[in-house]
């Protein structure tokens, strides 16, 4: 799809659903819950077991959808060459490495690097990278999201930990370009209430619009 049109995708989205999970099972049900909630950007992290294979699948399931799928907590230019292989259309980490950002680049895909002080923002910035993971968020609150993005006005941001149905109108006000939710939603997986993991990505939703 391309860098630019994901970029585009994840802006009109607002909402990136982070899938963390115990088992490929457990995985792949959280997948299809919050893709039938609405939600159209899934991050697959690499803390879930066989999540390559899973992206794998996933892509295939989904391919004659508008679910983009990529690929999360992603540290390194061989697991990002693997994932981006399988089918990620986004790479995104907690911190910034520059051979996973290397790659992305020479193959159009959207790296999302990860950074937390002014200092980490700019040097994300200067690799020439315009959508930044503020992670975790919840240390800087949304409040301080608009104070973060005042010297870096041409930055896209997207806070991820710490956003919940309480507070993600606060994020956008404070600036965010998206916003990313882990646990918030799929917690209930736990229980194996993919049911409420719906509801739970529909209120995301609600909350948005």
């Amino acid at each position: 799809m391309g860098s630019t049109n994901i970029f585009q995708e994840i802006n009109k989205s607002k909402i990136i659903s982070v899938i963390r999970a115990e088992c490929s099972e457990e995985c792949k049900e959280i997948i299809d819950a919050v893709a039938s909630a609405g939600i159209k950007i899934i991050e697959i992290t690499m803390t879930v077991p066989k999540a390559i294979k899973i992206i794998e699948e996933i892509k295939d399931k989904y391919r004659n959808s508008d679910i983009k799928i990529g690929a999360g907590t992603v540290n390194d230019g061989t697991t990002a060459m693997e994932c981006i292989y399988a089918g990620a259309e986004f790479i995104v980490s907690p911190i910034f490495d520059k051979e996973t950002g290397k790659i992305c680049n020479s193959k159009d895909i959207l790296y999302i690097p990860g950074a937390f002080t002014p200092n980490e923002i700019f040097n994300c910035m200067k690799e020439g990278f315009k959508l930044i993971k503020i992670f975790p968020a919840s240390w800087i609150g949304p409040n301080k999201l608009k104070e973060v993005k005042g010297p870096f006005p041409h930055i896209e941001l997207l806070p991820t930990g710490g956003v919940s149905v309480e507070n993600i109108s606060d994020w956008f006000k404070g600036g965010a370009f998206a916003v990313a939710v882990g646990s918030e939603i799929t917690k209930y997986a736990k229980e194996k209430n993919f049911d409420k993991v719906k509801e739970r990505a529909k209120e995301f939703l609600r909350a948005i619009n």
